[in-house]
């Protein structure tokens, strides 16, 4: 199965939003965006991930792969639209003490500068 990925750019951050499960043979398409956004300067991204419903340990790698070189970029990855499977695996592998999510794009982008 192929995954879809929407990016749409909204006052100085990106909002990333895939279509699809997160699995090793799918999440491409999610890198591919996420990381090209992330290599910017001081990047900013939304990771909405309501139309996720499970996500594999490569793309519980790949996430904090791409937290990791946006912090190197002085930017910020936060997390929306967070389904209970995917909370689960957050939770059960201490991800969600790495990753900043929130409850939505707006609680996500609010302390953010235009």
């Amino acid at each position: 199965m192929t995954m879809r990925v929407s990016v749409r750019e909204k006052d100085g951050y990106s909002i990333v939003t895939p279509h699809g499960d997160v699995f090793a043979d799918t999440f491409e398409p999610l890198y591919t965006a996420v990381m090209a956004l992330a290599a910017g300067d001081r990047p900013r991204i939304v990771l909405d991930l309501a139309e996720v419903r499970l996500c594999d340990s490569s793309g519980l790698g790949m996430l904090f792969s791409a937290h990791r070189l946006v912090r190197r970029r002085e930017g910020s990855l936060r997390l929306v639209g967070v389904q209970p499977n995917v909370a689960m695996v957050l939770r059960i592998t201490n991800m969600d003490q790495q990753l900043d999510v929130r409850g939505s794009v707006e609680a996500a982008t609010g302390d953010w500068e235009t």
